[in-house]
């Protein structure tokens, strides 16, 4: 029997695409299946367009490895691909004692896991930096920065599809048949496509997608995060990328980013989700999570933002959008601090893409290679 591909790639946002580019540079046949009619809608481009340097995430770790060298190569691709970035640079910013502990061992990780351009700043340089911004000290991270994120996937497509990548939308997987060799991939719009190894890196849905097929290690773990938006008149009281040391596992706190059309968002907050009703339709969200407080949103965000920014007021604030962080958790009800790749079991060719949150975006390019690899060996 026939095949229409070597590999199937399930998932259209950031890594999907790496993946398909990727793969299909090794010489495979790929094809790319997204259930929704565009691409890259959820999570790859519900954020705020930063290129992560690598100071967070444990020395070791897959998501250390990969943001270092995916920062590296998403410049040289922007570079060369001509897509809108800036390597502005990151103030983290402390803002008692405590946090300034915290900077000093978020620059010895960073420095571990081979981010460069990180130094320890004082009061007087983050006040040359970020004059609106208080501060006892600073972390400065010159390789952080901020990419147009929709024009950085649309290259991404049209370079895989250049690679020789088929590129579906519309084609949500209904089941899965295995054979004992061959994969036949039924979908809702495009019919039965049939390979011979698949790559579940469908993010919110990967978690959901291996338990429909039988594979329970891990459970959907959805974290909301939301923006506002400063008036764009008072936008220019950042310059740059403004952050909090994180106060917990859950996010980076919320924190100031100047995109590349100037906007200055301020966020994002943390929410866990049911799975059950995680969507991206706002009013199924306020339907079911009312929220702990009874302030407008608007408040909430000053009350995070205003001890790094005294000069925000309420006034300057209004509603932006939303993402869902693709979280898994155990079933011990552990939340997993790590991309995860994980081939089911029984000898079923898919490989699955697990946890895949940020900085899943800036690691994208060295996650796709790392899935080629990993394909390579399995079907050699």
């Amino acid at each position: 029997m026939t095949v229409d591909a070597d590999i199937v790639i399930a998932g259209g946002g950031i890594v999907g695409m790496f993946a398909a580019l990727r793969s299909a540079e090794a010489g495979f046949t790929v094809i790319l299946l997204e259930r929704d009619i565009r691409f890259g809608e959820l999570a790859s481009s519900r954020n705020s367009g930063v290129l992560h340097a690598g100071l967070y995430y444990r020395p070791g770790s897959n998501k250390a490895r990969l943001c270092v060298a995916g920062n590296r190569e998403c410049y040289e691709l922007a570079e060369r691909w001509k897509v809108t970035h800036r390597r502005c640079g990151k103030l983290l910013i402390a803002l008692t004692a405590d946090d300034e502990e915290q900077l000093h061992k978020l620059k010895q990780t960073g420095e571990a896991n081979g981010a460069e351009g990180l130094k320890l700043v004082t009061r007087e340089r983050i006040a040359a930096l970020e004059p609106n911004i208080t501060g006892e000290a600073a972390l400065w991270s010159q390789n952080t920065g901020i990419i147009d994120t929709p024009a950085f996937l649309a290259a991404v497509r049209a370079h895989a599809e250049q690679a020789g990548a088929l590129i579906l939308s519309n084609a949500e997987i209904e089941g899965i048949d295995h054979d004992g060799r061959i994969l036949s991939i039924r979908t809702a719009g495009r019919g039965t496509v049939t390979c011979r190894a698949m790559v579940n890196a469908t993010g919110m849905a990967a978690a959901s997608l291996a338990q429909a097929l039988g594979f329970d290690e891990y459970e959907p773990y959805p974290v909301r995060g939301s923006y506002a938006t400063v008036i764009p008149r008072h936008a220019g009281m950042i310059r740059n990328l403004v952050y909090p040391v994180p106060s917990s596992k859950m996010s980076l706190g919320v924190h100031l980013t100047k995109t590349v059309d100037g906007e200055l968002l301020v966020g994002p907050t943390a929410e866990t989700v049911d799975p059950a009703i995680a969507s991206y339709k706002l009013k199924e969200y306020r339907a079911a999570l009312p929220r702990v407080s009874d302030l407008p949103p608007e408040e909430d965000f000053l009350a995070s933002a205003k001890p790094l920014l005294p000069a925000l007021k309420l006034e300057h604030l209004r509603p932006g959008y939303f993402g869902i962080r693709p979280k898994v958790k155990t079933k011990d009800g552990s939340v997993a601090d790590d991309f995860i790749y994980r081939w089911h079991p029984d000898q079923l060719p898919v490989l699955h893409l697990l946890g895949f949150e940020s900085p899943a975006f800036t690691s994208a390019p060295a996650i796709g290679r790392d899935v080629a690899n990993k394909l390579k060996q399995r079907l050699a």
